[in-house]
């Protein structure tokens, strides 16, 4: 009897435990804004009066952000979390009693937005230099088409108009290069701040309303294109030809360039000799054609000349290399060609005449000797 009466009184006590227990205490130090890119930290604190804290928690949070059983809360805000942002802390004690706690951040986006905005107006600039390239582009396979006309109708003024027109437009692709080189530049920067506002805590599914890192891929492919149309561009004006597909990745001529570019062909004349040299592409042969005769002896040679070549160089301050073309300047060789008559006849001649001459001589002193 007295044990089932301490057991009764027990388990009244435990009863009477739980119906007044009091809940944990919560209590916080979390600030009210945080920064996109920058670590934000608070620390939760609970006591409980009649018991022990069991469990820190969530009940809301926002994507990344953690409590560690001590109840540290950790959290770098991500460019699709600009804003306000609000998370809810559960504590619970050793008698399944739980406090919660609710905070709200608003996370600064200023240097992000800002960033998405200059990457868009950057993006805007690319686009506009494309336009512009694209127009240089028609007018310079309009000129290339005018001057190949003018060399067939052999009209003098109607090539010097073209070649002068040709040259307007490879200053205005120097200018775009100029121009390009500008957002190359812009580029960079923009890229330091995304590495700067990224930490290296991002990933490309924290990006909102578009990918930032994508991005700026995206106007660096459109700027490396730009170089490279500029560079093609620049080859055909060049060489009068819409043949810029002759040129290789690395920006020397392909095996079969000189056979489908345009050539033109001018003739000269020096000491009466005529000689023919054909030009395609910056390949130069020449051919020299000589007269006979029975003692004279004609060569033909081609003078030396400097031809420009085209080397490719690394240029632009984008990661990867871009290929641009440089000239630089070498000399041809001069070839001779010669011919000569066969020596049997002079030598039959000069016989004749060494003969002739000694039988004179003989005659000479035959004479002498009768007069004495």
């Amino acid at each position: 009897m007295k044990k089932l009466f301490i057991s009764t009184i027990m388990v009244f006590l435990f009863a009477l435990t739980m119906v007044f227990a009091t809940a944990p205490t919560v209590t916080t130090n979390c600030g009210s804004s945080a920064t996109v890119g920058t670590v934000y930290n608070c620390t939760v604190t609970a006591t409980d009066s009649d018991g022990t804290i069991a469990s820190y928690g969530f009940t809301a949070n926002p994507t990344g952000m953690t409590i560690s059983a001590a109840g540290v809360i950790a959290w770098t805000p991500a460019i699709s979390q600009i804003g306000s942002n609000t998370f809810t802390v559960k504590v619970v004690d050793n008698a399944s009693e739980s406090t919660t706690s609710s905070v709200i951040v608003s996370v600064d986006g200023t240097d992000a937005e800002d960033l998405v905005k200059n990457i868009d107006d950057l993006q805007d600039t690319v686009d506009g230099l494309k336009d512009d390239y694209d127009d240089i582009e028609n007018d310079v396979e309009d000129e290339i088409d005018n001057y190949q006309q003018a060399v067939e109708d052999d009209d003098s003024g109607d090539k010097r108009d073209a070649e002068d027109n040709l040259d307007d437009l490879s200053d205005d692709l120097d200018d775009l290069k100029d121009d390009v080189d500008d957002s190359s530049d812009d580029w960079d920067d923009l890229k330091n701040d995304y590495d700067d506002l990224d930490s290296g805590d991002f990933d490309d599914s924290d990006l909102d309303r578009s990918d930032v890192k994508h991005d700026l891929n995206d106007v660096d492919d459109d700027i490396q294109g730009l170089y490279d149309d500029i560079t093609c561009l620049k080859y055909e004006i060049k060489y009068k030809e819409t043949n810029c597909d002759a040129l290789t990745d690395d920006g020397s001529e392909s095996s079969d360039s000189s056979s489908s570019s345009s050539s033109y062909e001018s003739s000269s004349t020096s000491s009466g000799t005529s000689s023919t040299t054909t030009t395609s592409t910056g390949s130069t042969a020449s051919t020299g054609s000589s007269s006979t005769g029975s003692t004279a002896t004609t060569t033909a040679t081609t003078p030396s000349e400097s031809v420009e070549v085209i080397t490719s160089t690394s240029t632009g301050s984008i990661g990867s290399s871009i290929p641009s073309y440089a000239k630089t300047t070498a000399t041809v060789t001069p070839t001779t060609s010669s011919s000569s008559t066969s020596w049997t006849g002079v030598g039959l001649l000069a016989l004749l005449g060494v003969l002739l001459l000694v039988v004179i001589v003989m005659m000479v002193v035959v004479l002498v000797r009768k007069k004495n």
